[in-house]
């Protein structure tokens, strides 16, 4: 233990050292924690309160008025929180608890207060509640009676006013039935000590007296509106003929002076189909303003058949008018637009459809000329659709323009932007037609013959010379099927197009491929014959030593051959095509010389055979080719020995 300076202990030593004292500190303590316990456990008997304090009373209430409860539930809910009230003042105030006391007495005055404020905030929206029906009802009666303190001085406020009347009659016992529940209303207050203004009370009070007065207002407008409509009666009736008249009147001027006709300007024409609108609308409103006052009166509306069919023709022009304007924006952007970008197509497509447009029309006015004279425009541009298009003819070259100038005695440009169809029309075309069908259509037709020269064009210009090698060091024609079916089929189309009666204007062209394809044909069959005496010569002076030897002359005159022959079909590969090979410069007069030269060396060759065939007649019993062999080889036995078993 500490000691002071003094040699003596403190008081909290000898305190702690105490047994007693430290005996009874333990108890104060498990006392202490004893108690926590009962206290956590007292304070959970008041959270059944909770909902008093914890909920929002102006949010509730606001939700509550939305809900438009029943007078039913606003006693059971104003009675469960005076109830409520009762109970928490019966609670104990002061509880004791172990060595502690506890004073609830602030919480019940105040958790009573909310209990109070509940009420009040209940019985204040339902005393709202009842003052707006109670001043609803008073009001809409100070409205009537107002209503029907003024005298109506026209039928609008006479219809006005039996309106009014007929609807509240109607709702007499509707109205009378909203009393009870609202007496109800004020004695559920009285019932909760809820205290009322003065001046509601009497209004209350005063509730049946004043529907009293106001069921016999009723009856007295009713009184006075029934006289009344005695003194409109007249003035309707008379406004009614005023009206018929006016009818009569609009219609008769509408037939007159309406733009029926073609002659109208079309700007005039719209006024004037805006104006007629205008009045017939005015006396639709009018009428409009008149029937209230004849449902008063239960006089039958007059029919108006004339308003009606006004209305109908007046639809009808206007529908005449905007088409007439638009096709003339149509013809106007057609007319001056240049010729050759004219879509013939959708001119043609446009015009279908607007003659069916005024087929439909024609079905419901007959008689306007307006309409008539659109419907010749949209005929006659049908009928001059063929001239345009034989205008519009692609085939057209400058030799058919030159002829068409020719016939009608007039120059111009077809090809300028100046030329529109409007300068077709002036330059007087529409009078040429047949000529520029005729025109036309032989253009079509020298189209086809020329489309036919382009194609003869592109097929010569790729149609290939197939050639092959030949032992490896030479070159021949590998097949010749593909050009002579192309010759064959072009000289039938060429003659064909030369007989025709539109072939005058090609003869040139015509005459030109004759020649090329008399010419690839001839060089291709010589160079066959050729090619097929050099094959077989060939085989002969180059595979034979003794028979060079022997035709010295003609071996030297084959090597001749033989050298041009590789020349010639070098130059012919690198042409590529057929018609370039035969038209090579020189190819015809080489192939005619080696033609000439293998000629005389197979009679040369024929002569020295027959020789031998006569120096041993044997060998007229043996081709050729065998004794050719035999001549090749006669040193050689055994080669010999099978042409001489």
């Amino acid at each position: 233990a500490r000691v002071e300076a003094s040699g003596r202990q403190t008081f909290f030593e000898v305190i702690s050292a105490d047994e007693d004292i430290t005996k009874i500190v333990g108890q104060i303590i498990a006392g202490m924690s004893g108690i926590q316990t009962k206290m956590a456990k007292y304070l959970t008997t008041w959270d059944r309160y909770k909902h008093i304090w914890d909920v929002d009373k102006d949010a509730f209430m606001r939700r509550y008025a939305k809900a438009n409860r029943s007078l039913t539930a606003f006693e059971t809910d104003i009675q469960r929180y005076k109830e409520l009230q009762n109970e928490i003042q019966s609670e104990e105030g002061i509880t004791n608890s172990g060595f502690i006391r506890i004073d609830s007495s602030p919480l019940k005055q105040t958790l009573t207060g909310h209990c109070h404020k509940w009420q009040v905030k209940f019985t204040n929206l339902l005393n709202d509640n009842a003052n707006a029906d109670l001043s609803s009802t008073y009001a809409h009666m100070d409205k009537v009676g107002a209503t029907f303190k003024k005298r109506p001085l026209n039928l609008d406020q006479l219809a006005d006013q039996i309106g009014v009347l007929h609807g509240e009659q109607a709702e007499v016992v509707k109205n009378e039935a909203r009393f009870e529940p609202l007496q109800a209303q004020y004695k559920l207050l009285e019932k909760f000590e809820v205290t009322v203004k003065d001046d509601e009370l009497a209004k209350l009070a005063a509730l049946a007296t004043e529907w009293v007065d106001f069921k016999q207002t009723l009856v007295d407008a009713e009184r006075r509106l029934d006289k009344a409509k005695g003194d409109f009666r007249d003035d309707l009736l008379q406004s009614l003929n005023e009206f018929n008249a006016q009818t009569s009147t609009l219609r008769s001027e509408l037939l007159r002076n309406a733009p029926f006709s073609d002659e109208v300007a079309p700007e005039r024409a719209a006024e004037l189909i805006g104006e007629y609108a205008a009045h017939v609308a005015t006396l639709r409103a009018k009428e409009a303003q008149m029937r209230s006052g004849l449902d008063i009166f239960n006089i039958d509306p007059p029919p108006n058949k004339e308003t009606a069919q006004s209305e109908r023709d007046l639809e009808l022009l206007r529908s005449v008018w905007e088409m007439r304007k638009e096709w003339e924006d149509h013809w106007n952007e057609w007319k001056f637009g240049k010729f050759a970008s004219i879509d013939v197509g959708v001119m043609e497509a446009f015009a279908q459809a607007f003659s069916k447009r005024i087929y439909k029309l024609q079905k419901e006015v007959k008689g306007w000329k307006a309409l008539d004279t659109l419907k010749d425009a949209v005929d006659q541009f049908k009928k001059t659709l063929p001239l345009i298009l034989d205008l519009r003819n692609e085939a057209l070259r400058d030799r058919h323009w030159a002829q068409l100038m020719e016939e009608i005695g007039k120059h111009f440009d077809p090809h300028a932007d100046s030329f529109t169809l409007e300068r077709v029309f002036s330059l007087g075309l529409d009078l040429y037609i047949e000529a520029i069908g005729a025109i036309s259509n032989a253009a079509g037709k020298e189209l086809a013959i020329e489309q036919a020269i382009e194609k003869i064009d592109r097929q010569f210009a790729e149609l290939p010379l197939e050639l092959t090698e030949y032992k490896g060091a030479y070159l021949k024609v590998k097949t010749v099927e593909d050009v002579f079916t192309a010759l064959e089929d072009n000289a039938v189309l060429l003659s064909t197009m030369k007989a025709s009666r539109f072939a005058s204007a090609f003869l040139a062209d015509l005459d030109r491929w004759e020649r090329s394809l008399s010419v690839v044909s001839e060089t291709i069959e010589q160079l066959m014959n050729v090619q097929r005496q050099w094959m077989y010569l060939e085989s002969i002076f180059g595979g034979s030593e003794d028979i060079r030897k022997q035709l010295p002359a003609e071996s030297a005159m084959f090597e001749d051959v033989n050298s041009k022959y590789i020349v010639v079909m070098s130059t012919m590969q690198a042409a590529h095509t057929a018609l370039r090979a035969t038209h090579a410069p020189g190819i015809a007069e080489k192939l005619a010389d080696m033609d000439s030269k293998l000629q005389n060396i197979q009679r040369s060759l024929n002569a020295y055979l027959e020789t031998k065939r006569q120096a041993f007649p044997r060998f007229y019993f043996l081709s050729n080719d065998d004794l050719l062999e035999i001549l090749g080889q006669a040193r050689d036995p055994v080669a010999v020995q099978p042409h001489v078993k």
